[in-house]
């Protein structure tokens, strides 16, 4: 479940939102995880993004980059959670959210976190 928030979090960050519809492409999402990979690899080949490790905190840039160019606003609370908003097109409507981590378990591969 973890992994579909993430594959879906990294989808629409890098959605541009002024468009009204596009569709996911299987090549730009694979690109934009092994590119989040790069900031967790190591000599071996292995990839290892320890929370608040110094991977996971490059990791989190890239993160927040994504976001910003994708038109979000942009905070980190207090728990250290990246938070990316956007207002709606209808102010009456209730807003959603969902979420996902960018860590990983050691050596938990590319498609974890």
């Amino acid at each position: 479940m973890t992994r579909i928030l993430l594959l879906t979090a990294i989808v629409l960050t890098n959605i541009n939102f002024q468009l009204q519809a596009q569709l996911v492409k299987q090549e730009r999402l694979e690109a934009t995880i092994m590119e989040l990979a790069e900031y967790c690899k190591m000599e071996n080949g292995n990839t290892n993004r320890v929370a608040f490790s110094d991977a996971d905190l490059e990791g989190r840039k890239y993160v927040i980059g994504l976001m910003r160019d994708a038109g979000l606003d942009v905070s980190i609370d207090y728990a250290g959670n990246i938070l990316g908003t956007r207002p709606g097109s209808d102010p009456e409507k209730k807003p959603i959210a969902f979420g996902s981590h960018i860590d990983m378990v050691p050596n938990g591969g590319n498609y974890d976190g």
